[in-house]
C-alpha cells in the first residue's frame, strides 16, 4: 500500500474514532442531565373543589412538565419562572396552583419521567371556618340561678396621626401580557392540524399568560372533530 493510501486510511480511522468520542460525551451528558432534571420529591395538595399545588424538588432550575387527569394525564402543565425558587440547600422549589380540575383524584407524572407521579386526593367539602355555634356563653350566678353577660372593656380613645401627603413619583409604565384565548388558538390548531399542545405552548409562551391551559382545551376540541 503507498502512502498515499495510508493517509487516506489513517484520516478515515482517526474520523471515525473522533465521531465515536462526540457520541459518547453526548450521551454522557445527556444522562447526566436526565438525572439532574428528576425531582427529589413530588407532591400534590387539594386546595379546593377544584384546584391542587403541586410541588417538585429539583436540582436545576430547569422548568418541569407535567401531565395530569382524573383517569389519563392527557393534560399539559409547565412550570414558568414565576414558580421556581432557590432552596438553601442548593436545590430549586417548583411549585403551583393548578386549576379547572374537578372534585375527583387527580393523577400527575413528570413528562419523560412517567415513574415519577403523586396524586391530589379528591375534594371531601370539609371546612375550618367555626360554626356560630361556638359564641360565648354568660357566667353562672350562683345564688340565683340566672346568668350574667361579660360587660365590654370600655376603648380609649386615640388621635388619629397626622398622616403627611406621601410624594408620588411619575408613573411607570408597565407592560403586562394578555391570557391567550380559546379563538387564537383554535386558528393555531386549523392552521397546524398536525401539531400538539407542545407545538401550541412553545408558540404562545413568549407572549401570553395561562397559554398550557387554553392549548389544552383548544388541542381538546380539534381532536374531537376528526
Amino acid at each position: 500500500m503507498d502512502k498515499k493510501k495510508q493517509r487516506i486510511l489513517s484520516i478515515i480511522i482517526g474520523l471515525i474514532l473522533a465521531s465515536l468520542l462526540i457520541y459518547i460525551g453526548v450521551r454522557v451528558l445527556q444522562q447526566r442531565a436526565s438525572r439532574a432534571s428528576v425531582p427529589e420529591s413530588f407532591t400534590a395538595e387539594r386546595i379546593d373543589s377544584d384546584t391542587c399545588r403541586i410541588t417538585a424538588k429539583t436540582q436545576t432550575d430547569e422548568a418541569l412538565l407535567f401531565r395530569y387527569g382524573e383517569t389519563t394525564p392527557t393534560f399539559y402543565y409547565r412550570m414558568e419562572a414565576a414558580n421556581i425558587t432557590p432552596d438553601a440547600d442548593g436545590t430549586y422549589i417548583q411549585e403551583a396552583d393548578v386549576n379547572n380540575l374537578g372534585s375527583g383524584q387527580i393523577t400527575f407524572l413528570v413528562e419523560n419521567h412517567e415513574d415519577v407521579s403523586t396524586t391530589c386526593e379528591p375534594f371531601t367539602g370539609s371546612s375550618d371556618t367555626p360554626s356560630d355555634d361556638t359564641a360565648p356563653v354568660g357566667l353562672q350566678d350562683t345564688t340565683g340561678g340566672q346568668q350574667t353577660v361579660p360587660q365590654p372593656t370600655a376603648i380609649p380613645v386615640v388621635e388619629e396621626p397626622v398622616v403627611e401627603d406621601p410624594v408620588v413619583d411619575e408613573p411607570v409604565e408597565v407592560v403586562s401580557k394578555e391570557a391567550l384565548t380559546k379563538a387564537e388558538a383554535d386558528a393555531y390548531f386549523e392552521s397546524n392540524p398536525n401539531n400538539d399542545v407542545i407545538d401550541c405552548a412553545n408558540e404562545f409562551k413568549e407572549d401570553y399568560l395561562s397559554y398550557i391551559q387554553v392549548c389544552n382545551e383548544a388541542w381538546r376540541d380539534s381532536t374531537a372533530t376528526e
